[in-house]
């Protein structure tokens, strides 16, 4: 199915949903981009635009912390909950 926000499918009851949004860095330093629960660190310089990938079940709200130095993003909690970093060119990002 497709909504307002993205994909979603129903698994045993639970709504599975799939977002995509950008991240876009206009300052002229890098930010620290932190995945949660998982830790991983993503640094994302000045001028350039990342893709964030999310699935997870629509019950739990992702959840967004901007700081001065980073941004904190916090997945869907609920199991078999996944989120991936693209670079601009599509390529996935390995944690820093």
């Amino acid at each position: 199915m497709r909504g307002p926000l993205g994909s979603h499918r129903l698994l045993s009851r639970v709504y599975m949903a799939k977002v995509r949004f950008r991240l876009a860095n206009p300052l002229a330093i890098p930010r620290l981009i932190v995945l949660e629960p998982w830790g991983g660190e993503y640094w994302l310089p000045p001028g350039k635009t990342y893709e964030l990938v999310s699935e997870g079940d629509l019950a739990y709200p992702m959840e967004i912390e901007l700081h001065e130095e980073r941004i904190v993003i916090c997945a869907f909690d609920s199991a078999g909950a996944l989120m991936t970093l693209y670079d601009d060119a599509g390529r996935e990002l390995a944690s820093a």
